[in-house]
């Protein structure tokens, strides 16, 4: 999960129902709010708040985004609700690489999520920051030897479901 790679937690320790932001997400990934967007024909506005000359700043390219309907906004609100309903919080993974603008951005989908929220009578959620931790992605990515955390299977091996709780027990 790419989420304890963030995180540098492979014990999974984070929590479920939390819909998890990174500097990576925000700039490539789809969320609520964007496809709220895409869905309500304002996908140039949304692109906007965007540096769409920043390298790899491209999620308005995923064909999700091309939409040949569209609806209005209490229909687009509908669908998106039925999608996040069931998290819990929002949380923003803090790499050291976020700037003003993913700070702002995370405040936006947030601010977006609890009016849908609200509007269909449940509570607000909350907006987290977490430290992430990249040296074990670093390592995975650089090649950099074997860690405990890691499950390391041979080429052409066999990955059995036990492999995993005894994995797990150890770490």
């Amino acid at each position: 999960d790419c989420i304890a790679l963030l995180l540098n937690d492979a014990t999974g320790s984070y929590v479920g129902g939390t819909f998890y932001f990174s500097r990576g997400w925000i700039d490539c990934g789809g969320d609520t709010l964007k496809e709220s967007m895409a869905l309500t024909g304002r996908l140039g506005e949304a692109k906007g708040w965007f540096d769409c000359g920043a390298e790899g700043v491209n999620w308005w390219e995923k064909e999700r985004y091309e939409k040949e309907t569209l609806y209005d906004e209490e229909t687009a609100g509908y669908v998106c609700y039925e999608c996040i309903k069931n998290y819990g919080a929002v949380t923003l993974i803090d790499n050291g690489n976020l700037t003003a603008f993913h700070k702002n951005y995370i405040k936006r989908v947030h601010d977006y999520v609890n009016r849908l929220f609200t509007e269909n009578g449940q509570d607000e959620i909350e907006l987290r920051t977490m430290n992430g931790d990249l040296s074990m992605l670093s390592a995975l990515v650089n090649g950099e030897g074997e860690s405990p955390e890691w499950l390391v299977v041979p080429k052409g091996g066999a990955v059995r479901a036990g492999d995993f709780i005894e994995f797990l027990d150890d770490v």
